[in-house]
């Protein structure tokens, strides 16, 4: 079973976002990302050698939409369906379920299509209720979204430190996209490494929003 919600990831109070689609299972494992930059093509992402199980895409909003969307299944849902039914000896046809929220593109008829022909149910969050049922919402998402603003604190700190090295004026710090890309790249990447061995913090979403007490019953 797995949960899916999208988050903007940005240092601070920048809204020059990319969009994370980070999904988690009930067993407490961190599915891989899909990151979604603005832009028509792939000169738009950012210049970083991510995970290569990640799926690094774009949109002309950065924003999810039904091509994305069903990337996303057919690049990290299905792939880690599989693996699971193939390690626990399941049939082929076994049917999996995953948790959404009710946004437009997770409800179009291509995007339900391709979970049918993947054999994976679907459930919606209710409008208004992912602070208390959905599982990303409760736990992971604060976390990751926390971990990148410390990143860029740091980062902002550091960069001032040297300006006061040698001299007492500190200049502007350089946040255009060109800088700034690569370096959100390369901190998701450490962060998400960091929250994958956190079970603890993945687990806590699933438990706060009650479904793990529904599976085990």
């Amino acid at each position: 079973m797995e949960g899916s919600k999208q988050v903007d990831i940005i240092g601070l109070e920048d809204k020059r976002e990319i969009t994370g689609l980070l999904g988690s299972t009930s067993d407490g494992c961190l599915l891989p990302p899909q990151i979604l930059y603005q832009g028509k093509t792939d000169q738009c992402h950012a210049k970083y050698p991510f995970p290569s199980d990640w799926d690094v895409f774009h949109t002309e909003s950065h924003w999810s939409n039904e091509q994305s969307m069903v990337r996303y299944i057919e690049t990290v849902l299905v792939p880690y369906t599989d693996k699971v039914k193939e390690e626990l000896d399941l049939p082929i046809r076994q049917q999996s379920i995953a948790i959404f929220d009710v946004f437009r593109a997770h409800r179009c008829q291509e995007v339900l299509d391709a979970l049918s022909k993947a054999r994976i149910q679907h459930v919606f969050v209710p409008a208004g209720c992912t602070g208390e049922l959905q599982p990303m919402d409760l736990s992971v998402n604060g976390e990751l979204k926390a971990a990148m603003k410390n990143e860029f604190t740091n980062w902002y700190a550091d960069m001032v430190a040297e300006d006061l090295k040698d001299s007492s004026t500190i200049n502007k710090v350089d946040l255009r996209l060109s800088v700034l890309k690569p370096l959100h790249a390369k901190w998701l990447s450490k962060v998400f490494h960091d929250l994958k061995s956190k079970k603890d913090i993945i687990l806590l979403g699933w438990k706060k929003s009650g479904i793990s007490d529904c599976i085990k019953c």
